[in-house]
């Protein structure tokens, strides 16, 4: 059976600033596909990678049927 490392975050737009802290926090070389869910109401704009900018993780959208992935560990 393959390994996934898997870090999953949920919360309401009320964790929101929480999240963020917890995102810039995470090591640069975070050896785990991390995956953030935020409830939020079906006309929001879908803002949260753009809030959770770190330039050592790759921080995007999912899309539908997109494999998960994890960076390498670097030595």
């Amino acid at each position: 059976m393959a390994r996934r490392d898997i870090i999953v975050i949920g919360c309401s737009l009320g964790g929101v600033e929480a999240v963020h802290r917890l995102v810039a926090a995470l090591p640069p070389k975070l050896s785990a596909s991390l995956f953030v869910v935020i409830h939020m109401p079906p006309c929001a704009r879908n803002y949260l990678a753009d809030l959770l900018r770190n330039p050592s993780l790759d921080i995007k959208a999912a899309q539908d049927a997109e494999p998960i992935k994890s960076s390498p560990i670097s030595p």
